[in-house]
């Protein structure tokens, strides 16, 4: 009964280096995972950013046509109060 117990005890350490070894490359693969995630979610916010960008640099026009618009009716009230 001696040698069993023993040899099991002197050859057992390689069970608890594989399960630390399991666990640190399960952990580093989620670490990676989320970078990788990360990273995407950025490119994807910056590439937003760039769209809403050019977006407003498009509607711009439309702002100076309003306020346009806003100056010729107030023009318009002016002249047709002074014709009164």
């Amino acid at each position: 009964m001696g040698p069993p117990i023993m040899g099991f005890a002197a050859g057992g350490w390689w069970v608890g280096f594989a399960v630390a070894s399991t666990l640190i490359a399960v952990l580093a693969a989620l670490v990676l995972s989320v970078v990788a995630v990360t990273n995407r979610l950025e490119r994807q916010a910056g590439s937003i950013i760039d769209h809403l960008t050019a977006t407003a640099d498009g509607t711009r026009p439309l702002l100076d046509l309003v306020e346009t618009n806003l100056h010729l009716a107030a023009g318009a009230r002016a002249l047709s109060g002074a014709d009164n």
